[in-house]
């Protein structure tokens, strides 16, 4: 394009270089007001994505926790043992069925491990001081069961005697020769722990 106007051309070509070269400096400014900007939102992005990546592979890596393994309380003390007998009457007639039952208590303050099977276990009836009947006469087992008692928990056997006078030579077979008539004692025995006797008639 050529000027028009009552100028020289030279000075119509001066302002146009000078115009042109303002524009050309507005865009310069332009462009590097913008381009740092968006440079650290890309490096910020960059950073997150690499942040983000780094912890998934921390995740993936890091192993999965152990569990604590239950460790079983102690063996419980003799001490912490409380041992009651009972029967399910007090008085019977003669050559009936009678449940006897022991009842094994933890009397400490801490949880405990206690043998409660007919291995530690025994309930024996006396008559005078005189022994009538053992329920190790009777037992078919001799296995330990250990259970934890938690502080007064109590663990119960119960076993029956049909007033047949018994010992360890001839078991539970009916020797023919009843309990007779009186007062009979009765005793639980856990381990070493001995109760206090309970006495019930037989009539």
């Amino acid at each position: 394009m050529h000027p028009v106007g009552p100028e020289e051309p030279a000075v119509y070509w001066k302002r146009r270089a000078i115009v042109g070269g303002v524009v050309l400096a507005f865009l310069l400014v332009a462009w590097l007001v913008i381009k740092p900007s968006g440079g650290d939102s890309q490096a910020e992005a960059d950073n997150t994505a690499a942040d983000t990546s780094a912890q998934a592979d921390a995740d993936v890596a890091a192993p999965a926790p152990t569990p604590n393994p239950v460790q079983q309380p102690a063996a419980c003390a003799d001490s912490d043992i409380e041992v009651t007998v009972s029967t399910d009457a007090e008085v019977y007639p003669v050559q009936s069925l009678m449940k006897l039952t022991m009842a094994i208590t933890n009397s400490g303050t801490e949880p405990c491990l206690r043998d409660v099977g007919s291995a530690s276990n025994e309930i024996v009836v006396t008559s005078g001081g005189i022994p009538v009947h053992s329920s190790d006469d009777c037992s078919t087992t001799d296995e330990a069961d250990e259970k934890v008692l938690q502080p007064g928990q109590q663990a119960k056997v119960t076993v029956e005697w049909n007033g047949q006078i018994t010992n360890a030579q001839t078991g539970c077979v009916s020797s023919g020769n009843p309990a007779q008539a009186g007062v009979y004692e009765v005793t639980g025995i856990n381990g070493t722990v001995e109760s206090l006797e309970h006495t019930f008639t037989l009539q």
